[in-house]
């Protein structure tokens, strides 16, 4: 018996692995490079309120009005993001957390929709003016009494990816307002890292390369990729856990294969444990997983309830975060 439409939808998003990756930053004001405490930050939006949970709740307000009921491109024009309905926002004053769904996902690009079993004739185009999006989770966390602030955000493993890139542009241009901004760099806490790499080997090493052919068409490119085996090319790569991996090590297999050390290149190290292979970036000589979200907890219609069931998944990540805060800043 031939599946449905929705049957065909389904299956196609269980395939797909849906992550939330941590970014940590600091604020500072326009014009400085010296990072800021998030109570002065409170301070100086506020003006005379001097309750923080108050300032907080206004400027989770601004932060959706900020959306205006349109969509809000990244700088490139190729992603964009917006608020759908604002009961999918919400927020913790006492946590300082502001946190919800956004819809966004692929812009500026021609798509043409087929139906399944008829490849030959296209029922519709999603024209350059449209967005092609889907429902992602965000948390952005601005805890007192530190000058450090998290930003937890999911992404797909598909073709649409993620509103990486549209989230921080429109975050950025939201913290202009107030004349401030941030830097921002991603961030696993320890703990996620160590058990992530705990009985793992290391089965490949990838240096990816990405070129563009249109930057007006995102989707449409080269991406040239640089795999290595644990023996490639009578190249053998002693390494057995991520520990052993040291910068000089990289410079040197990169050196064999014929790849210039000041390339821009993506450092992808893949893992292996048992029979499942998992990949994770390589910031800075330093590991940052991302974190797998489990299939029970992402609703196909989003609602409110959605918002809270992954905000109690997302919440034991700060709780780990919170634990090194002092050592973060």
């Amino acid at each position: 018996m031939p599946k449905s439409r929705n049957q065909l939808k389904l299956n196609i998003m269980a395939n797909i692995q849906s992550k939330i990756k941590i970014y940590k930053f600091m604020l500072s004001r326009l014009g400085s490079s010296d990072s800021i405490t998030n109570n002065d930050f409170y301070s100086s939006v506020g003006d005379d309120i001097t309750d923080q949970n108050t300032i907080f709740g206004m400027l989770a307000n601004a932060y959706y009005e900020s959306f205006n009921g349109q969509f809000k491109k990244d700088q490139k024009g190729n992603r964009a993001i917006s608020i759908s309905k604002k009961e999918l926002i919400g927020y913790k004053s006492e946590q300082k957390i502001i946190h919800g769904f956004l819809n966004g996902g692929i812009t500026n690009t021609e798509f043409k929709q087929f139906d399944i079993d008829n490849s030959s004739e296209s029922e519709r185009a999603i024209e350059r003016n449209k967005v092609l999006g889907q429902d992602y989770y965000f948390l952005v966390w601005l805890p007192e009494n530190t000058n450090l602030g998290f930003v937890f955000l999911q992404y797909n493993d598909s073709v649409i990816r993620g509103i990486t890139s549209a989230f921080f542009d429109h975050f950025d241009s939201f913290l202009k307002n107030y004349n401030f901004k941030i830097s921002k760099q991603p961030y696993a806490p320890k703990e996620v890292i160590e058990t992530y790499i705990s009985h793992s080997t290391i089965c490949e090493i990838e240096f990816i390369q990405h070129k563009m052919v249109d930057e007006k068409s995102p989707l449409i490119g080269e991406m040239v990729s640089y795999k290595l085996s644990t023996k490639v090319g009578g190249i053998n790569i002693p390494i057995l856990s991520y520990n052993s991996i040291s910068s000089d090590m990289l410079r040197e297999i990169k050196a064999v294969i014929g790849i210039s050390d000041e390339a821009d290149l993506s450092t992808m190290i893949s893992y292996k444990k048992g029979k499942t292979t998992r990949k994770a970036n390589i910031e800075n000589n330093k590991l940052i997983p991302d974190i797998d979200i489990p299939e029970n907890i992402i609703d196909e219609q989003i609602t409110t309830t959605s918002i809270e069931k992954m905000f109690k998944f997302v919440n034991k990540y700060i709780s780990m975060a919170n634990t090194e805060i002092g050592n973060l800043s």
